[in-house]
């Protein structure tokens, strides 16, 4: 902390070497410090590397004096933290201390911070200054008493935050453990665990691919794609939890779950992991039938609450609706009664809700839907559905133009003739026209 701010105060490099030194790449922050760089660069407000952590610290330090002091520094005892061991434990056993976080200048912000540490280097850094952070969900886990609140404390933030993978892989971790979570049946909570664990994989699943090949052209080994991403995937992922495929096998091998059983180890396609497998949301979860090809839907206790009667279903979105798909191929939207909201009368229907609309196809148009199963708009010339859903826009193909068009909840079309829509591996969305970003948004959660 020294040198943090000694580096805030005069950017020499020096200072900023001995940082890097001592906070490993792979170092997640999410203390108040990298939150409000969140909310300053729009980013998923979960956790955050420390390359972006001190980057932030270095534009702030070029606008103004910026002092940065940590004190009341004491060792925290009888702190337990889930599966925390990992590929870290050459550096040393792992010790947890607490100081205030100070930061003046052109920011002021005040912390309560805990510091993993092994060895000299601080390998995490945490909130813990209210009754919504991780420090606080750690604090939980380490008193026995309180292992039940622990779990729920995670999986809310988890269910909360698209990007707070830590919460999300300690959420993972205890049901696989079944630690705080024996009132959830062992087959839902592997369920939802593996959803946690491969949720953002797909979608740097290309990059790792490209940089596994131009390693086999530019090395003499000839190393196998999985060993390449258990050896360099942590390196690879940008803003992902650290060692997260390490980590990930580990937990699979410690619940005994095989490739078998989950193919996660023997598949690069982790896209349909994350199909597959869903989790809990308003107390159920899609469960599958392979014999009937059937979907349904269980509670918690991995009880039947909605029939094995449809052939496509999707979880429940924020209003407490799931759509489904019937034996004639029509799509709808059901209650958490199995009772159909919006009839199953739709040949194409987005997956979830943007406020309270969606888009369905039916009769060759294009239809603006409510959740009180209101027609709002009908819309002509998209005869098809093929899509991107993104916060509380949609990005739809427009069959005559062959470019996409950008429409709001209510069916208005914000910008015409879309080139290209691109993401990154936070589920983060760009939209182009004419080789300038004209929205950005995030995919629609779950």
């Amino acid at each position: 902390m020294q040198n943090l701010n000694a580096y805030a105060k005069t950017g020499d490099i020096d200072y900023r070497i001995a940082l890097d030194e001592t906070t490993p790449g792979n170092c997640l922050v999410n203390d108040a410090i990298a939150q409000y760089i969140a909310r300053e660069n729009q980013y998923p407000a979960g956790t955050l590397r420390v390359e972006g952590y001190y980057n932030a610290i270095e534009r702030w330090r070029t606008k103004a004096n910026l002092n940065i002091v940590v004190d009341h520094i004491m060792l925290l005892k009888g702190i337990k933290v889930p599966d925390e061991s990992s590929q870290l434990e050459s550096l040393g056993p792992l010790q947890v201390v607490q100081g205030s976080l100070l930061v003046r200048g052109p920011i002021k912000l005040t912390d309560k911070v805990m510091y993993f540490v092994r060895g000299n280097k601080i390998t995490k850094i945490i909130s813990t200054s209210d009754d919504k952070t991780l420090g606080k969900g750690i604090e939980l886990y380490s008193n026995k008493d309180s292992i039940d609140a622990a779990f729920k404390f995670f999986r809310e933030l988890a269910n909360s935050d698209r990007a707070n993978y830590m919460a999300q892989y300690w959420t993972a971790i205890m049901e696989l453990r079944g630690e705080g979570c024996e009132y959830i049946h062992p087959a839902v909570r592997r369920q939802e665990s593996i959803w946690w664990l491969s949720r953002g994989r797909e979608l740097g699943k290309n990059r790792l691919k490209q940089m596994w090949k131009k390693h086999l052209k530019e090395n003499e080994d000839d190393i196998s794609y999985i060993d390449f991403v258990l050896k360099y995937g942590e390196d690879l992922f940008y803003n992902v939890y650290p060692e997260a495929i390490g980590l990930m096998t580990k937990a699979y091998n410690d619940a005994n779950i095989t490739s078998d059983e989950s193919l996660f180890m023997d598949r690069d396609d982790y896209f349909g992991l994350v199909s597959y497998y869903k989790p809990i949301s308003f107390g159920l979860m899609m469960n599958y039938d392979e014999s009937t090809d059937l979907y349904g839907f269980v509670n918690e206790q991995n009880e039947q609450v909605i029939p094995l009667k449809y052939r496509i279903a999707y979880p429940f979105s924020n209003n407490g609706l799931a759509q489904v798909t019937n034996l004639d191929g029509k799509k709808g939207f059901i209650n958490t009664s199995g009772e159909e909201v919006i009839p199953c009368v739709y040949d194409r229907l987005l997956p979830s809700f943007m406020r309270h609309t969606t888009f369905g196809i039916k009769d060759g148009y294009l239809l603006v839907i409510s959740d009180k199963n209101e027609v709002i708009r009908r819309i002509s010339g998209y005869n098809k559905l093929e899509y991107i859903q993104l916060g509380n826009y949609v990005v739809i193909l427009n069959p005559k133009t062959n470019k996409g068009d950008l429409f709001d909840d209510l069916g208005n079309i914000v910008v015409h003739d879309i080139d290209r829509v691109i993401s990154d591996i936070f589920e983060y969305y760009e939209v182009f026209k004419d080789g300038k970003c004209v929205y950005s948004g995030y995919l629609n959660w779950k």
